[in-house]
């Protein structure tokens, strides 16, 4: 979901760089291999 947000909030042109703060939080979820999944675990080359 933070991705989905973070994305609308870039693609708004008519905003100025720097206009405004924007802060992105959320629980934080350990990883471990029970609950990996594509959404949220990802090897560097695929996001290249």
């Amino acid at each position: 979901i933070a991705a989905q947000q973070i994305s609308e909030l870039l693609q708004q042109p008519e905003r100025q760089a720097g206009s405004e703060k924007t802060i992105f939080f959320g629980p934080i979820t350990r990883v471990d291999k029970a609950n990996a999944t594509g959404r949220n675990c990802w090897k560097l080359d695929e996001l290249k």
